[in-house]
C-alpha cells in the first residue's frame, strides 16, 4: 500500500471517530456553546468531546507532518507584499460582521438562567483555542493535502470541505451553508498559500469573537434577572 493512501486511511479514521463523538454530543444537546446554554446541555460532555477531538486531531497532523510532502506548516505567504496584510483585514471584516449578527440574534435574548460563570471562561477557551487551532489544521492541512497529492487541488478542496461540513451536520441549516460557503474559501486560500495558517488565523478570529460575545451577553442578561 503507498504512502498517500495511508494517510487517507490514517486520516479518515481520525475522522470517522470525531463523527461519531460528534453525533452522540449532539444527541445530549452539547456539541455547540449556544446550544448548551440554551437547551440545558452538558459541559461536562463537551470537555470530554473536545479532548477526544484534541487527540484524534492532533495525531492525524503529527502523523501526516512526519510522513506527507506538503509542509503546511509553511509561513512563507506571510512574506508576500501586502498578502498578509489582506487576511489581516479579511479576518477582521469577517469577525466584526459575525459580531454584529450574533448581538442581533434573537435566541440570545433567551440566555437567561443557564449563562457560564466567570469562572468557567477559562476552562472553556483553554480548551476551545487549542480545539480550533487543530481542527484547522487537520481539514485545512492534513486532511486536504493528503487528499491533494492523490487526486489533485480542485477534488482534495471538494471532498474536505465536504467532510467538514458533514460534522455540522447536527446544526441548523444556516450552519450548514455557512460551512460550506467559508470552508470553500477557506480550503481554496490555502492551496493557494500551500499553508494552513490562514485559515487557522480566520476561523479564531471569527469564532471567538462569536462566543466571546454570546458569553458576555449571557452573563449580563443573568446579572440583570436577578
Amino acid at each position: 500500500m503507498s504512502i498517500f493512501f495511508q494517510h487517507i486511511i490514517v486520516l479518515f479514521s481520525c475522522y470517522v471517530f470525531f463523527f461519531m463523538a460528534e453525533k452522540k454530543s449532539a444527541k445530549a444537546n452539547s456539541h455547540r456553546l449556544d446550544i448548551i446554554l440554551t437547551r440545558n446541555g452538558s459541559m461536562d460532555i463537551w470537555q470530554l468531546k473536545t479532548i477526544y477531538g484534541l487527540l484524534l486531531f492532533g495525531s492525524g497532523i503529527i502523523y501526516y507532518k512526519a510522513t506527507g510532502s506538503i509542509d503546511f506548516f509553511n509561513t512563507s505567504f506571510f512574506l508576500q507584499e501586502g498578502f498578509s496584510m489582506t487576511i489581516l483585514l479579511m479576518t477582521v471584516i469577517f469577525a466584526v460582521a459575525v459580531f454584529y449578527v450574533a448581538s442581533l440574534n434573537i435566541r440570545y435574548r433567551n440566555i437567561l438562567q443557564q449563562a457560564l460563570p466567570i469562572t468557567s471562561f477559562f476552562p472553556y477557551f483553554a480548551l476551545r483555542i487549542p480545539f480550533l487551532i487543530l481542527s484547522e489544521l487537520f481539514f485545512r492541512g492534513a486532511l486536504l493535502f493528503a487528499i491533494t497529492e492523490i487526486a489533485g487541488p480542485v477534488t482534495g478542496i471538494i471532498v474536505s470541505v465536504l467532510l467538514y461540513t458533514l460534522i455540522n451536520l447536527f446544526t441548523d441549516k444556516k450552519k450548514i451553508i455557512l460551512s460550506l460557503l467559508t470552508g470553500f474559501f477557506l480550503a481554496m486560500l490555502c492551496q493557494y498559500t500551500q499553508s494552513a495558517w490562514p485559515a487557522v488565523i480566520i476561523q479564531l478570529s471569527i469564532t471567538l469573537m462569536h462566543e466571546i460575545k454570546l458569553i458576555r451577553f449571557s452573563t449580563t442578561l443573568k446579572s440583570e434577572a436577578k
